[in-house]
């Protein structure tokens, strides 16, 4: 009959656990008074919690330079003259909001439009976004933010593309994109400084 074993579903949970059952076994065995026992908790609760800090501003460093990165390419491609039809289409980045006729043009994109914007996506594919391992849940909840913002865009080429929507649709559902971009960052950022 094998032994069970439980399985370690929480990094550092080990370490952590450590602190108290340390302190437990100094105060059994006489080894320590309160003020000891306390200072010796305190101090590895402090490195325990510098360890995780440094942790979560090493994955947050990743991040940011994954979007520098993805940000780079997206606008090297963009900038191609290959694709100068399609932004024809599209509102510039800017602080006045599209015009009217960008967000409410019905038109489908062309044959040779469609060609374009599966030239794009090819173009576009080693832009996503890369982190590597993350394994602070903030940190992983702002990379789900971030990737699931990038599959959004790339099925709204895909519809646009195959002709299911309009180049005004197509251009409001990328702005909706952006702002629930920036809201979920921010809400995530809100959450992390409360």
């Amino acid at each position: 009959m094998s032994e069970f074993r439980p399985q370690r579903r929480f990094p550092g949970f080990a370490r952590l656990m450590a602190v108290p059952a340390l302190a437990l076994g100094l105060a059994v065995s006489g080894c320590a008074d309160q003020a000891e026992t306390e200072a010796l908790i305190q101090t590895r609760l402090v490195a325990y919690s510098q360890d995780q800090l440094r942790a979560q501003v090493s994955e947050l460093q990743n991040i940011l330079a994954a979007l520098r990165q993805t940000t780079a390419c997206v606008t090297a491609v963009e900038a191609k003259p290959l694709y100068r039809s399609l932004q024809l289409h599209t509102p510039k980045d800017g602080p006045a909001p599209p015009s009217p006729s960008v967000l409410t043009d019905a038109r489908k994109a062309s044959a040779i439009e469609a060609k374009l914007i599966t030239a794009f996506l090819v173009d576009m594919e080693p832009c996503r976004p890369s982190y590597g391992p993350l394994s602070v849940p903030a940190n992983r909840n702002i990379a789900k933010v971030i990737d699931d913002t990038w599959h959004d865009q790339r099925d709204l080429y895909e519809q646009l593309k195959n002709q299911k929507i309009g180049w005004g649709r197509f251009n409001l559902e990328t702005r909706s994109n952006s702002d629930k971009l920036s809201g979920a960052l921010k809400a995530l950022r809100l959450t992390n400084e409360g």
